[in-house]
């Protein structure tokens, strides 16, 4: 398995409490061909603690902002896999089917149109899986067990 930094998620640094600043040093700064930033380097967090606890705010966040939200006040999974894993830099709609897949096998009743707070840890599972490449959903027919991250 890849060095993890403490960050199965590869979150960007952004002044998470449990981090100094330091980087994973494979991510450098991203620019476009016109030179503007579209990501920061990945955070490394000094504890597993810490980096779950980052990416669960990420997410709670992501529930309240407008921009994300429908006409009934609803974020749906899609949307919150867009803004975390845009396409820019991601296989955006494969990284939201393998989400989604794991969402319903946790809950055969996830709502993909109305993720709530309850869902959370569910999805930050399922984006670490995804983040760290070869960590199957499935093997054999049988759900993985989710590694003692």
């Amino acid at each position: 398995m890849a060095t993890l930094y403490n960050n199965g998620g590869n979150l960007e640094l952004g002044g998470w409490a449990g981090t100094d600043g330091s980087y994973a040093n494979y991510r450098k700064e991203l620019r476009n061909d016109v030179g503007q930033r579209y990501a920061k380097p990945f955070a490394i967090f000094d504890h597993r603690g810490s980096y779950l606890r980052a990416h669960m705010r990420l997410l709670r966040n992501y529930l309240t902002k407008p921009e994300l939200k429908d006409r009934y006040g609803r974020v749906s999974l899609f949307k919150m896999i867009n803004r975390y894993a845009p396409q820019v830099e991601n296989p955006t709609r494969n990284y939201y089917k393998k989400v989604l897949q794991y969402m319903k096998q946790v809950n055969p009743n996830f709502d993909e149109k109305n993720v709530t707070n309850a869902d959370i840890m569910s999805m930050v599972k399922a984006q670490i899986m995804f983040e760290n490449k070869g960590l199957e959903f499935e093997k054999d027919g049988k759900q993985q067990e989710f590694i003692k991250y």
